[in-house]
Formats: C-alpha cells, sequence, structure tokens
C-alpha cells in the first residue's frame, strides 16, 4: 500500500506539473503574438530601443507563480524565455523565439524538446 501511494502521489505530481507547463506555454505563444504586433506596428521588435513590456509575465496569471516570462529582444528578432521557479527538473526553461523555435533548457534531444512543448 505505501509503495502504491508514492507511485500515486509522484504521478500526480507529474500531471500538475504538466498542467504549469502548458500554461506557460501557452502565455508564450500569446506573448509572441503580442511582439509580431509590436513589430508590425514598429517594424522593430525593440522600438526606440526599449524593450517592450509583456503582456503575460508570470505564469499562471493568478496564484502562485510557477514561471517568469521575459523577452530578449533586438531590432529584427526576439527570444522568450519562461524560467521555471525551482521546481521542474524535466524541462527546465522554455523558450519560443521570432521564428517558431521551441527550446527547453535541460532536454538535449529534438524528441525530449518536443516533448517539453507537448506534456
Amino acid at each position: 500500500v505505501g509503495s502504491e501511494m508514492v507511485i500515486r502521489d509522484s504521478q500526480y505530481t507529474q500531471y500538475v506539473q504538466r498542467g504549469w507547463r502548458a500554461d506557460a506555454r501557452a502565455l508564450l505563444l500569446d506573448n509572441a503574438q503580442f511582439m509580431a504586433r509590436v513589430y508590425a506596428q514598429n517594424f522593430d521588435y525593440k522600438p526606440g530601443g526599449v524593450t517592450p513590456t509583456l503582456s503575460h509575465a508570470v505564469s499562471p496569471q493568478q496564484g502562485t507563480t510557477r514561471y517568469n516570462i521575459t523577452v530578449d529582444p533586438t531590432t529584427t528578432t526576439y527570444t522568450l524565455t519562461a524560467t521555471h521557479t525551482g521546481w521542474d527538473t524535466t524541462c527546465g526553461n522554455l523558450t519560443l523565439n521570432n521564428l517558431g523555435v521551441k527550446g527547453a533548457s535541460i532536454p538535449t534531444t529534438a524528441s525530449a524538446i518536443a516533448d517539453c512543448w507537448q506534456k
């Protein structure tokens, strides 16, 4: 019975963490749309040399912050980063750039990175 509880607890924790990751991914995609609008209006991802204020800077938007979301723009490129708050030892930080390239800081293979963006 004890080992069943440990397995169930571990599965529940993984389930909850996948939810936190899903929320961060959605907010990264929303922020990418925001950055596209910034570029469409200014022909620059960093208009006037000023980094735009993201519409979603934390994930989730309510409750305990699980990710802090930032953007590192240049005139013609940007990288959005969702930095976990110390809990994600599977995927680490999630990234998305202006070309739509998705990344994760811990996995080293393309399939493992894809898993982080799908689970």
